[in-house]
């Protein structure tokens, strides 16, 4: 590998250069195979068409790359101590996938009849988690707002274990642009551990859904908060204040979908 590709991908670990160049890494074999079977299924089952630029990898993930060479994909294999350098773990897996990152407008979310907002989630875990609930339970846009953790850096990568690959994301829009999407169009629910309405007593209907999931510490901004249908809660034991951001989000989002 040539410094100068070594650089750029490096350099895709900071989010202003991930900005700059228009690209995001995918690490680990899990995460680029779903990557490259939305590019072997065209896109069929993703709301978007992602665009693979290249795959490093090692001689260990020789076999992945070979399917990613079937599918028209530039590939390079370096030794591992090269790979190292351009890994964003400790222990790599020995193969990375540099992806371009879909280039989104709100009207894009508008088309997906279940949407995630998240507000001010700042952990790369959580929100990587939130991704992989939302690619289960069918919730196939995410908008997060300005504060959140940047959808496409490594660790949110990581986290979402290629579920990514399966929704329409826009990072960091500003809420009066999430209220001009959604309001009007969706049933807007705000999940809040004080919320007035238990979401075992929500009946959705055949209605489009916007789930607001805020952050543990903060919640939801008073902004969101106002353009919400309703704000609901999961009942839990009063022996514990509140749930980890991700794990409501997810029941929420099982519990919804069962009533769609």
């Amino acid at each position: 590998m040539n410094e100068k590709l070594q650089k750029k991908i490096s350099s895709l670990a900071v989010a202003k250069y991930r900005q700059s160049h228009g690209l995001f890494v995918a690490e680990g074999p899990h995460v680029v195979e779903s990557f490259m079977a939305i590019r072997s299924a065209g896109g069929g089952e993703s709301p978007d068409n992602w665009e693979i630029e290249s795959i490093v990898y090692t001689d260990r993930m020789a076999q992945t790359a070979a399917k990613a060479s079937k599918l028209g994909i530039k590939t390079e294999i370096v030794d591992s101590r090269a790979f190292q350098k351009i890994s964003d773990t400790k222990s790599p897996q020995g193969i990375l996938a540099v992806i371009k990152i879909p280039q989104n407008k709100m009207s894009k979310i508008r088309t997906q009849d279940r949407i995630i907002i998240a507000d001010g989630i700042s952990d790369p875990g959580n929100m990587g988690t939130i991704i992989r609930s939302a690619a289960a339970f069918g919730f196939s846009g995410l908008v997060t707002t300005h504060g959140s953790t940047d959808l496409f850096g490594p660790k949110v990568v990581r986290a979402s274990q290629g579920a990514l690959a399966y929704v329409t994301a826009l990072n960091r829009v500003p809420i009066e642009q999430i209220r001009e999407t959604v309001e009007d169009n969706y049933l807007i629910l705000a999940l809040s551990a004080k919320g007035k309405s238990e979401i075992t007593g929500i009946s959705t209907g055949s209605k489009r859904i916007a789930l607001i999931i805020g952050s543990e510490i903060k919640g939801i901004s008073s902004e969101l908060q106002t353009l919400a249908t309703e704000q609901i809660r999961i009942p839990i034991s009063n022996k514990i204040e509140s749930l980890n951001a991700s794990a409501a989000a997810a029941i929420a989002m099982f519990y919804l979908t069962r009533q769609k």
